[in-house]
């Protein structure tokens, strides 16, 4: 029975050692951290410190290494290969501080940090050496008919050189240039048919073959640095004109600054242009079924309608829908000058307020006044002939006589015999303007 009690007594004791230990792992992170798919970058020649950070043990201290990645990442501690064994990839200090070399290195390494404690335990930091040159494309995605030409542009970041080498991709070959058969991007010395030439189109402007190759990828290389490209992907159509089926809103207001609409249909490509009555306005290719517009205040400063249609690059169009315009209510705030001699010549008068239009119209004690040359939405300019002056309220009447406030008038005494004086006031002898749209 002793030996009994003796032996459970040495169980609970390993128990409770092992409970009572330090069961926290070791565990080791660098920073900067870089990524297998984002790794840190360090240009040519340059210098970066690395931090360790130790957990799970007292002894902060860590051993640095040059490595290749590791051959196995779905482990709970990946191990990497090769440490301390390369060359062409810099040089690291026992503090953590990274020399790049003046090359590019021949791959894409880590930066280890090997825990003193457990020599299995690693932080790793994926390191890429390189010029810092960076590229970038737009669009990167495109749909165009057959035969249709779209402009791609290309953006360099560090570098002075901001050239770009232009190829194609499609039908399992790449060609710098492009040819006939995967469609040619300009400049090009395959351009048997001088569509780079005749006219001169822009580098980057590409032509899309009468026959689809199937999909097109567009390249941008930087001659900076020839490791660094962009690419973007460009989809041939059928080459079917362009339905119109419906847009959104269809209704907007006289004298706004400028409306957004949505065109649904079919057959739409990036190389589709909306038009309002006639002129192309900005237009942004979102699906084969989806076009956004923007209509300018050029075209919504009379009310009535707008016809809306999409055209291809060829010239054919959609049947239109049309977008009503609304007639909006003038707002009347001021007048300039406010007062005049009755018995004056004709008067300019300068009229404050909103929403004024072409189709707006002034009148005076009943009686229509005419519009002079600089006005805009916010201001109209017109003249009060002699034989109207009077004591009388300007009033602007907008759209379908849709009236604005009156400025109510104020006949005052002119101190010279046979004159008399009008400005903005209060009299019984209030005469009308009014403004309305024009027929």
């Amino acid at each position: 029975m002793r030996v009994w009690q003796i032996g459970a007594a040495i169980i609970l004791a390993v128990c409770v050692a092992g409970c009572g230990g330090n069961s926290t792992p070791v565990g080791v992170t660098v920073t900067p951290t870089g990524t297998a798919a984002s790794p840190q970058t360090v240009l040519l020649s340059g210098l970066q410190q690395f931090q360790a950070t130790v957990t799970g043990t007292s002894t902060m201290t860590v051993n640095w290494f040059i490595c290749l990645p590791p051959t196995n990442t779905t482990v709970t501690n990946p191990i990497p290969v090769n440490c301390g064994q390369l060359t062409g990839f810099g040089t690291i200090s026992s503090t953590g501080l990274y020399a790049a070399p003046p090359a590019p290195a021949p791959s894409v390494f880590v930066v280890a940090a090997q825990s003193t404690v457990n020599s299995n335990i690693y932080g790793l930091s994926y390191v890429v050496v390189g010029t810092g040159v960076r590229i970038s494309i737009e669009p990167k995605t495109a749909t165009v008919n057959p035969g249709e030409k779209i402009q791609f542009s290309s953006t360099v970041s560090g570098s002075s050189n901001t050239a770009v080498t232009w190829s194609v991709t499609a039908d399992s070959m790449t060609v710098v240039g492009g040819n006939s058969t995967i469609g040619i991007i300009c400049p090009s010395s395959n351009d048997t048919q001088n569509l780079c030439t005749n006219p001169p189109q822009p580098p980057g402007t590409y032509f899309a073959p009468l026959v689809s190759p199937g999909a097109v990828t567009i390249t941008a290389t930087s001659a900076a640095d020839t490791s660094q490209s962009a690419t973007a992907t460009v989809t041939i159509a059928g080459g079917s004109d362009p339905t119109l089926s419906s847009i959104a809103p269809t209704t907007t207001q006289e004298g706004s600054v400028q409306q957004d609409i949505y065109l649904n249909g079919q057959n739409f490509s990036s190389t589709s242009t909306v038009l309002a009555n006639g002129v192309p306005i900005p237009t942004i290719f979102l699906t084969t079924s989806l076009l956004r517009a923007i209509i300018p205040a050029a075209q919504l400063t009379t009310m009535g309608s707008v016809q809306i249609l999409v055209q291809r690059q060829n010239g054919d169009i959609s049947l239109p829908i049309p977008l009503t315009v609304n007639p909006s209510r003038p707002a009347l705030v001021a007048s300039t000058p406010d007062s005049f001699v009755g018995n004056s010549a004709n008067v300019g008068v300068t009229l404050t307020g909103g929403y004024f239009s072409p189709s707006t119209e002034v009148f005076f004690n009943a009686q229509q006044l005419s519009q002079s040359a600089g006005g805009n939405t916010r201001v109209l300019q017109v003249t009060i002939p002699a034989a109207d002056w009077g004591c009388g309220p300007r009033e602007i009447r907008g759209g379908r006589n849709a009236r604005a406030d009156r400025i109510p008038p104020r006949a005052r005494p002119d101190t010279r015999r046979g004159s008399r004086r009008h400005g903005t006031g209060r009299t019984p002898r209030a005469a009308t303007s009014s403004a309305r749209p024009r027929r």
